[in-house]
């Protein structure tokens, strides 16, 4: 059995807890992007805080537009996954380098 999979057995709780966190924080974030959007009509249109929003805005997915919070939050979990995933990758890699895996 490789490091990486070790980490990832061990880590399952830290795992979970993680992905818990990210759903509350994913429905709080769509609440606060729903508000900025809807106070974006009141900014001075040419502002620095106005083109920061509406590049902002171009790259929110098509889930955001139909107000459809569970693919928002479906999204948010598949990249907390990919997110924890490479930093066990990483950090077996880095005890393997420095030879701490005895």
């Amino acid at each position: 059995m490789t490091l990486t999979e070790r980490l990832t057995i061990e880590t399952q709780e830290l795992k979970k807890a993680y992905i818990k966190e990210t759903i509350v924080w994913a429905k709080e974030d769509f609440q606060a992007l729903k508000e900025q959007v809807s106070n974006h009509k009141y900014t001075t249109e040419g502002s620095k805080e106005w083109w920061a929003m509406e590049r902002k805005m171009e790259k929110l997915p098509v889930c955001f537009w139909r107000n459809d919070i569970d693919t928002w939050i479906e999204i948010q979990v598949k990249a907390a996954e990919k997110q924890y995933t490479n930093s066990i990758v990483k950090l077996a890699q880095r005890i393997e380098k420095k030879d701490l895996n005895q």
